[in-house]
């Protein structure tokens, strides 16, 4: 098992004192298969359910996959009930025999470089990775439940901002002649996918919107600020941001996003949008700066420094061109119970605590 991989069961197993047991019952004697298994959202779900199905005594059984069946086995290798699975989602040849009880698709680029570089690709793992993974719960697995975990961009340019943040019933303006739009259409295609195979198929599809995810499980090459922050902080740099940070975001540490994908797996209602953020985590991309040089301060004693500096054409053509992208949770929190435990400070100190045992 990967260190990585172990400090995030080991986070997971000492946070669920807090919780509700009863939440996680449904998991037992259940089979489950994460698609993008080795991301960052995907693998921390799995350390999630690992950590539960432990902690429980659960019987749960974890199919892994992803493109580089080598990437999970480094990840997750001699961990009991988890198998991996080498898959190509966004290609036409999902070849299993198994039967799951639950799908989450998982697996889609999430680094804007790419979105400026890979447009054709981004696009089609989104949209193509949705329709054989729908496909085939409908071939094979038609009493499985299926959860799309799609993202906040999907609200799109909005007038008049919302201040409290939109809510599901609230889609926005996207321009789709834009080639940065690849990954905000692939996700409002993937999520009318979702719909269409519960009309036509009766597939028990369910669409989860998170808003801006952070978490340990990030790569090196990782473009999305939070992340390049968090590798100046690890690195004892100075902040450096691309714009004057003003663009406004919703945030959620890693675990709290995963708590509210296995609320939504549990109790969520087929057909149904739930937007994935926790109230208050709000703020501009210059305080998310501000609060990263003030926690590694906390955390590594560090002293850094917030600068500027202008992106090049590459950096800026990822870059996402809405400027208020706040979600409002409110539909979690009240039909599902949702009760996320981290502020955007608490999950800041959890990924430099856990990254800097790493190094």
């Amino acid at each position: 098992m990967n260190n990585l991989i172990k400090k995030c069961i080991s986070e997971v197993e000492s946070l669920l004192p807090n919780l509700i047991e009863g939440n996680f019952k449904f998991l037992n004697g259940k089979s489950i298969f994460i698609v993008g298994a080795s991301g960052l959202i995907g693998s921390y779900l799995a350390s999630f359910i690992i950590g539960v199905s432990s902690f429980y005594h659960f019987d749960t059984k974890l199919y892994l996959g992803g493109p580089h069946k080598q990437k999970i086995d480094d990840l997750f290798s001699g961990i009991p009930n988890v198998v991996s699975m080498e898959i190509d989602a966004s290609k036409d040849n999902i070849k299993i025999t198994d039967n799951f009880d639950f799908i989450v698709h998982a697996g889609s680029p999430a680094n804007p470089i790419f979105y400026s570089t890979k447009p054709v690709e981004t696009i089609l793992a989104n949209f193509d990775g949705c329709k054989n993974l729908l496909s085939f719960c409908k071939n094979n697995n038609p009493s499985c439940r299926f959860l799309y975990i799609s993202s906040g961009e999907v609200y799109g340019d909005q007038s008049p901002i919302n201040s409290n943040g939109y809510i599901e019933s609230q889609p926005g303006i996207v321009d789709s002649m834009l080639s940065r739009s690849c990954y905000t259409e692939g996700k409002r295609a993937g999520e009318t996918l979702c719909a269409c195979y519960k009309a036509e198929y009766g597939i028990d599809a369910m669409v989860c919107r998170s808003c801006f995810v952070f978490g340990p499980a990030f790569s090196d090459s990782d473009s999305r600020v939070v992340f390049q922050f968090i590798r100046n902080a690890l690195g004892n740099q100075d902040i450096v941001l691309k714009s004057r940070g003003e663009k406004t975001r919703s945030y959620i540490y890693v675990f709290d996003a995963c708590l509210g994908i296995v609320l939504i797996l549990g109790e969520g209602k087929s057909g149904e949008a739930y937007n994935l953020a926790r109230k208050g985590n709000t703020c501009s991309i210059k305080e998310l700066a501000e609060k990263v040089i003030l926690r590694s301060h906390v955390v590594l004693g560090n002293n850094l420094k917030l600068n500027f500096d202008l992106p090049n054409d590459i950096e800026s053509k990822g870059f996402s061109p809405f400027d208020y992208a706040v979600q409002n949770p409110r539909k979690i929190y009240s039909e599902l119970g949702f009760s996320p435990l981290f502020s955007i400070e608490d999950g800041i100190d959890s990924v430099l605590k856990i990254r800097r045992e790493k190094q």
